[in-house]
């Protein structure tokens, strides 16, 4: 089972079509989640009134909330500390996925044994219009690194190109590197277990 966990805050404007793509995923065997962290608009209103419309879709689904914002790292360890599937993909209330993004990503890391996989990505305004697409040669840059100090230091420099809502793991990657560390409430692109170690190969 694959865990799609939506993290939210305030995320009114675009939440429908974050939960619209998780829906429609060509892969089958999915749970899905929505942690909110204390919105104050009406996100959690409106998740609340689509999982129950949407349930049957998936093979269960949960809405998680708090009454007080904790930050973006809290956010996201409430979300997998509750989900039961075997791989985790993390998004935010903004972002959406391609129809078959679930199942390529999980056959790509059960082909290639790997337990931590990043794809590519595209950029949009507001309004629908493409801005631009990850790049594959600050990938390369990145992975070309010798150790983790070179890659971590390449990564704050170009952060575009590893953004979070890419990440797909396995749930022994989190268990591993203790999920993410909550005294960096805004930076939790930052502290993944992509940056800890290199223990995802």
């Amino acid at each position: 089972m694959v865990s799609i966990i939506v993290i939210t805050y305030n995320s009114s404007k675009y939440v429908l079509e974050t939960l619209e793509s998780a829906r429609a995923q060509t892969y089958q065997n999915i749970e899905l989640i929505v942690s909110d962290d204390g919105s104050t608009d009406d996100t959690v209103q409106i998740c609340r009134d689509w999982l129950k419309e949407n349930s049957e879709r998936f093979v269960q689904t949960q809405l998680l909330t708090v009454e007080k914002n904790t930050g973006i790292p809290a956010n996201c360890n409430r979300g997998v500390k509750a989900s039961k599937g075997e791989w985790i993909k993390l998004i935010a209330g903004d972002d959406i996925l391609f129809p078959d993004a679930i199942e390529n990503t999980l056959r790509c890391a059960i082909e290639n044994n790997k337990k931590f996989v990043i794809s590519d990505l595209q950029f949009f305004n507001e309004v629908g219009e493409l801005n631009h697409y990850g790049s594959p040669k600050e990938i390369a840059r990145f992975f070309s690194k010798k150790n983790v100090k070179e890659k971590y230091l390449s990564y704050l420099r170009s952060s575009v190109f590893l953004n979070s809502p890419t990440y797909f793991y396995n749930r022994s990657v989190y268990i591993s590197t203790n999920g993410y560390d909550e005294d960096f409430k805004m930076l939790e692109d930052c502290n993944t277990p992509l940056i800890v170690g290199q223990r995802f190969s």
